[in-house]
C-alpha cells in the first residue's frame, strides 16, 4: 500500500478529528468503578457495519444500532452464508454448535496435513488458528488489540464510502463483576475442549451462562506483535450490549485525513501496524515510578486475579482480608468472597488439589450466605436502590461453581444434597424466575434441579458400579416423580429428559439383559412418535450430556458390551432429539 500523501490542509483536518475521536473516548470509558481501580479496555474496529441478519453490508448507521446487534466470528458469518447459498430457494435453516466445532476440526486437521512444515506438531490449536486468522481465513476467534490506535486504524483503513466504528470493551467488567469472561491459561488445550468450557457449567437451570475465552497469544508473529493482538472466542453470539462495550462511529468521509494523522503522528500504517517495544522500554526507565506499589492489596488482588496469576491474586486478597479495617460493606464482602471462590477454583483445576476444591466451595457458600444476608436487610429497610438482579444472578453463579466442584471430584451425592438447597432457595424467592415462565432458554426453575438429581444419581451408580449391589430400581423413581409433579405439559424436551435417565438407570441395574433391546427400541419408538407430534420449540433447554458421556465411556470392565452399546446408543439418540430441538428452536425464533 502507498503512503498518504501528506497534504497539510487534510494532516490539521485529520488532528481535529483525531482529537474530536479521543474526546468521544474519553466520554464513552469514564465509568464509575465499583469492585476495581482501573478499567482495562481492548478495542475492536470495523470499517464497515454487517448487521447479524444481512450477508450485505449497509453503508451509514448509528452507534445505537451497532450496540445493540452481535460481534461475530468470521466462521459464524461463513458458516451463514454458506447456508442461505444452499437454501437459496428454501427457508433458511441455521448452523448450529455441532457444525461449529465441526467445522475448526476439519480447518485444523487439513492445515496441519496440506501444510505440516508450517503447521508443526508443537503448534495448539489456538496457535494454528491464530495463523490463519491473521492470514485472512474465518475462524472461531474475533480480533481485538489492547491499542486503541490499531483499532482506528482498522476502522479507517478500507471501505471509505461506509461508516467505520471502534468498540471499546472493559473487559474487567466482564472478568469481574459478571464473570462470563476469562483468560486462557493453557493454550495446549484442544479448540473442542476450550469452546465447551464456555457455554456450560452446570445444567441446574435453563438460563445457561454464556461465558467466552479472552486469549493473548505470545507474541511468535511480528503481525501479532504489531497489532497487541488480544482475541475473544465462544460458542455463542457476543451481543455488545450486554458486555458494556461502547460504540464510536468513524463517519467514512473521516477515514482518510484519520489514516493521514495516524501515520504521520504515530506512525500506524498498513507496513507498521505500530510496534511498541519502545515505549514497553521507556514505561519501565529507572526515573518512571512502579505504578502497581501505589495500589492497595485488594486492588492488586484484582489485577493478578484478571492476568490469571492466581497464586499471587489469593496472597493479596486474603492479605485485605485480613487487614483492620471498618467494618466492610455486605456487597463488597461478595465480590470479595466470589474472586476468592474463582481463584481456588482455577488453583484446584491447575494442580488437583482437593484443599483448593474445598476452599472454593467454601467461598461460594460465603457467597451464597451473603446475598442472603444482603436480601433480608434491604428487605428489612425497604430499600430499591440496590440490583438484585445483580445479587440474584451472583447467588446463582454461586451454585453454579460448587456444581462445577463436586462434578469434577465426583461427589455426586453430596450434589445431590446441594440440589435440594438450591430448590429451596428457588422456593423462596431469593433465587426466582428471571424472566416469565416458558422464554426458552431463560428460565429458572426446580424442575431443573430434579432432573440434575436423576443425572447425578446416574454418574454416582457409574462412579460406584462396582457396589451395584447396593443400588435398587426404585430409586430413581423418588426423583422421576418428583420432576414429573412440577413439569409443565407442554415442555417436551423436559419430559424427554426425564424418561432418557429413567432408562439409564435402569438399564445399569437391570439383570434382564435380553430385554434390554426390546425396551429401548419400544422407548425410543414412543418418543420418537411424540417427537413428530410435538412442537419441538416448547420448552427446549440445551443440555449437556457430556458428564454422562464420560460416565458410561469409564464403566468398569465388568459390564457387560450389550449394556454399555445401549447406553451409547441411547445417549447418542437423546443427543439427536437436543440437535433436532435446536434446529427447530432457530428457526421458529424471531431472529431468523
Amino acid at each position: 500500500m502507498n503512503t498518504i500523501e501528506p497534504n497539510n490542509n487534510d494532516l490539521q483536518e485529520g488532528i481535529k478529528k483525531l482529537i474530536d475521536f479521543f474526546c468521544k473516548v474519553h466520554k464513552e470509558t469514564c465509568v464509575e468503578l465499583s469492585y476495581y481501580k482501573y478499567p482495562r479496555f481492548i478495542y475492536r474496529g470495523i470499517s464497515k457495519y454487517y448487521p447479524y441478519k444481512s450477508i450485505d453490508g449497509i453503508n451509514h448507521t448509528s452507534e445505537q444500532e451497532v450496540q445493540n446487534d452481535y460481534i461475530r466470528s468470521g466462521l459464524s458469518v461463513r458458516l451463514d452464508m454458506t447456508i442461505c447459498k444452499e437454501n437459496l430457494h428454501k427457508r433458511m435453516i441455521p448452523y448450529i454448535r455441532a457444525n461449529y466445532i465441526n467445522a475448526l476440526r476439519d480447518m485444523i486437521k487439513t492445515a496441519k496435513k496440506q501444510f505440516p512444515n508450517k503447521y508443526v506438531s508443537t503448534m495448539s490449536d489456538l496457535e494454528i488458528l491464530a495463523d490463519i486468522q491473521h492470514n485472512g481465513g474465518a475462524t472461531c476467534l474475533v480480533d481485538f488489540s489492547k491499542n486503541i490506535l490499531t483499532a482506528l486504524w482498522f476502522a479507517c483503513n478500507t471501505d471509505f464510502g461506509s461508516d467505520g466504528f471502534v468498540y471499546c470493551y472493559d473487559i474487567m467488567n466482564d472478568i469481574i463483576a459478571k464473570d462470563n469472561l476469562s483468560y486462557v491459561k493453557d493454550e495446549s488445550c484442544s479448540i473442542e475442549s476450550l469452546l465447551a468450557q464456555t457455554y456450560r457449567e452446570t445444567n441446574i437451570c435453563s438460563n445457561v451462562e454464556t461465558r467466552f475465552c479472552i486469549w493473548e497469544p505470545t507474541p511468535h508473529s511480528n503481525r501479532i506483535i504489531r497489532q497487541d493482538s488480544v482475541f475473544i472466542f465462544g460458542m455463542e453470539k457476543f451481543k455488545v450490549c450486554e458486555h458494556g462495550i461502547k460504540v464510536i462511529k468513524i463517519k467514512a468521509e473521516d477515514k482518510r485525513c484519520l489514516l493521514l494523522a495516524l501515520e504521520s503522528l504515530f506512525n500506524v500504517s498498513e507496513s507498521t501496524i505500530f510496534n511498541d517495544y519502545i515505549g514497553f522500554a521507556i514505561a519501565n526507565r529507572k526515573m518512571s515510578a512502579y505504578r502497581k506499589l501505589e495500589i492497595n492489596a485488594y486492588s492488586r488482588g484484582f489485577d493478578d486475579m484478571i492476568n490469571g496469576n492466581y497464586e499471587a491474586a489469593l496472597e493479596f486478597l486474603k492479605l485485605h482480608a485480613g487487614e483492620k479495617q471498618t467494618k466492610k460493606k455486605i456487597e463488597k464482602l461478595i465480590e470479595l468472597h466470589f474472586s476468592l471462590a474463582v481463584i481456588y477454583k482455577y488453583l484446584r483445576r491447575a494442580n488437583g488439589s482437593i484443599h483448593y476444591k474445598e476452599n472454593s466451595i467454601l467461598e461460594y457458600s460465603e457467597v451464597i450466605k451473603l446475598v442472603k444476608k444482603l436480601f433480608r436487610k434491604k428487605n428489612i429497610d425497604n430499600s430499591t436502590c440496590f440490583n438484585k438482579d445483580y445479587y440474584a444472578h451472583k447467588c446463582t453463579r454461586a451454585y453454579n461453581g460448587i456444581f462445577d466442584m463436586l462434578y469434577e471430584t465426583k461427589q455426586f451425592k453430596r450434589a445431590i444434597s446441594k440440589c435440594e438447597e438450591l430448590i429451596t432457595d428457588i422456593n423462596n424467592g431469593i433465587l426466582g424466575r428471571e424472566v416469565s415462565p416458558g422464554t426458552i432458554g431463560k428460565d429458572l426453575s426446580p424442575i431443573y434441579c430434579r432432573i440434575t438429581q436423576m443425572e447425578l444419581m446416574n454418574l454416582q451408580i457409574m462412579a460406584d458400579f462396582k457396589n451395584i449391589q447396593n443400588y435398587k430400581e426404585h430409586d430413581i423413581d423418588i426423583y422421576r416423580n418428583k420432576a414429573l409433579s412440577i413439569v409443565r405439559e407442554n415442555v417436551y424436551f423436559d419430559r424427554l429428559l426425564i424418561e432418557y435417565y429413567t432408562f439409564i438407570y435402569k438399564v445399569l441395574l437391570t439383570k434382564k439383559e435380553d430385554e434390554l433391546r426390546k425396551s429401548q427400541t419400544q422407548l425410543f419408538a414412543e418418543l420418537k412418535n411424540k417427537f413428530n407430534n410435538t412442537q419441538p420449540y416448547n420448552g427446549y433447554i440445551l443440555w449437556n450430556f457430556a458428564d454422562i458421556k464420560n460416565g458410561i465411556e469409564s464403566l468398569d470392565l465388568e459390564i457387560s458390551p450389550l449394556k454399555k452399546e445401549i447406553l451409547y446408543t441411547a445417549t447418542a439418540q437423546i443427543i439427536s432429539f437436543r440437535d433436532e430441538f435446536e434446529v427447530q428452536s432457530l428457526r421458529n425464533s424471531q431472529e431468523y
